[in-house]
């Protein structure tokens, strides 16, 4: 068992992650749709609104590499390797470097 499960939307989270979880409803799909307004969405660590990323296995929002940095560490305090800009939808892949 690798402890990542899929969720019924189709996106995977590590099970430790899925636990943390206050609001049931997946945090892709919420800041995907726009079911949280643009202006509540911020940097988890600064609160701007400006270059934002989402983690893609706990759903963690923080600024790219050109903010405060909140992305990248996230991704090197958990080795979660996939985040989404959240103004393109582009995925990065923390692992290989690249789109």
């Amino acid at each position: 068992v690798s402890g990542v499960l899929t969720i019924l939307c189709n996106h995977t989270f590590h099970n430790d992650c899925l636990r943390q979880w206050d609001d049931p409803s997946c945090p892709v799909c919420r800041h995907v749709s726009g079911g949280v307004e643009e202006s509540a969405t911020s940097c988890e660590i600064c609160g701007t609104g400006a270059s934002l990323w989402i983690c893609l296995v706990c759903g963690h929002v923080g600024c790219g590499r050109y903010g405060c940095g909140a992305g990248v560490i996230h991704n090197e305090r958990t080795g979660h390797n996939f985040a989404m800009e959240l103004g393109s939808q582009r995925v990065w892949d923390y692992a290989a470097d690249g789109y």
